[in-house]
């Protein structure tokens, strides 16, 4: 009499935390657990990954251990947000009131609210989720729109370029952008934390693509993340942001 077979399962598996900690210095899945998933396997059960990282940002590890599927909450929430789009097109996210730059130009002069185009830097990540690249950007400055406000509705609108990834939630709105002493305070609604989906490796790239891109302007030396008007400690719980943030030069594609 042939024994019968047991029910099979669908296991489900997040990477942070989980499989991997990399903010613990645990950026590999561990042997005990890669022996754990492959038993699983063994026993006809499904193992899937159910993260809210893009594909993209999940490491090579990840993608080639073999694992039956993968859940990308990431895309389920774009794809949920893009259905309440009537427009079926991106819209940059508006700063809800003109950027206050209190310095002024090199020359001495205030700063020049006649409309006229100037380029930017911008950057986004890779495919991969490993490093940003910078791409330039004209951007046309009036109606009291200064550059460092142009720059991150930038950022938010997304890459335009093949192999670049958009990082921000398009949920995301930009509340100001204010610039003192060195330091560019960029205060977002409470829909960046929201929405917000990544893993460690999203959040680094989110906050390294703002950093990187506000100090393209030689004026600014460090940028905090503000979300409505206030400081938080993290965005998703794997990096600090409650003081201003030096440029990344690590993150960035030489």
């Amino acid at each position: 009499m042939s024994k019968k077979q047991g029910t099979k399962k669908a296991v489900f598996f997040d990477i942070d935390g989980t499989l991997i900690d990399a903010a613990h210095g645990q950026p590999f899945i561990r042997p005990a657990v890669r022996q754990a998933l492959r038993r699983l396997q063994q026993q006809g059960h499904f193992i899937f990954i159910a993260t809210g990282r893009p594909y993209a940002f999940l490491n090579e590890e990840i993608r080639g251990f073999g694992f039956d599927g993968f859940v990308l909450m990431a895309l389920m929430a774009m794809l949920l947000t893009a259905g309440c789009d009537t427009s079926g097109g991106q819209k940059e996210a508006p700063a809800s009131s003109s950027t206050q730059q209190t310095q002024e130009k090199t020359d001495g002069t205030k700063t020049d609210q006649t409309a006229k185009e100037i380029s930017i830097r911008v950057y986004y990540p890779n495919e991969d989720g490993t490093k940003l690249l910078g791409v330039s950007r004209k951007v046309t400055l009036d109606k009291g729109l200064d550059k460092y406000t142009a720059a991150v509705q930038s950022l938010l609108a997304g890459p335009k370029e093949k192999g670049l990834v958009a990082i921000f939630p398009k949920a995301a709105k930009l509340r100001r952008v204010t610039v003192e002493n060195g330091i560019a305070r960029v205060d977002f609604d409470q829909s960046l934390v929201k929405h917000f989906n990544g893993g460690s490796t999203g959040e680094e790239m989110l906050v390294g693509s703002l950093v990187d891109t506000l100090t393209e302007f030689s004026e600014v030396k460090e940028v905090q993340l503000l979300i409505n008007g206030q400081t938080v400690e993290t965005l998703a719980g794997h990096m600090d942001t409650t003081a201003p943030l030096k440029r990344m030069e690590k993150l960035i594609k030489k």
